[in-house]
């Protein structure tokens, strides 16, 4: 399949005021330009789902939080072999974070997290997921 737009979306995380803005993929036929005004390069990363699974929200947040704000994803679901680009505000400056991944079809209860990410060291974050061994994890470049 062959993505040929981006739609961005922009999501007010509640913890500390962070504005947090996302690139997904989406099937619509649009030639339209992306420009980010404001972003934090020493964050951002990309986000790659080779779970096997679509994945329907994920939250990031400072992992000295007790919130984790609003589903980064607003509604739209990350199928599996698609990815999405995380751009971070400017003003974003925590140093670990962490981040919850929820499944489509699957409750709360299975959600996974990753704690205390350095996203200043990771450019890429992909998802994946052994059905043997029932184990999700995450491979950072």
């Amino acid at each position: 399949m062959k993505f040929t737009n981006i739609l961005v979306v922009m999501a007010l995380m509640l913890s500390g005021g962070l504005i947090l803005s996302f690139t997904t993929p989406t099937t619509k036929s649009a030639s339209k330009e992306v420009v980010r005004v404001s972003q934090n390069k020493d964050l951002d990363f990309k986000i790659v789902n080779k779970t096997g699974y679509d994945i329907k929200d994920v939250f990031i947040a400072p992992s000295d939080s007790k919130d984790w704000g609003d589903d980064v994803m607003e509604g739209e679901v990350l199928k599996n072999g698609a990815n999405v680009d995380i751009v971070f505000h400017p003003k974003a400056t925590s140093k670990l974070w962490d981040i919850s991944v929820g499944w489509v079809g699957y409750d709360a209860s299975e959600e996974v997290v990753w704690s205390k990410l350095d996203l200043s060291a990771i450019n890429k974050l992909t998802l994946k997921y052994d059905e043997k061994t029932n184990k999700t994890w995450a491979e950072k470049e």
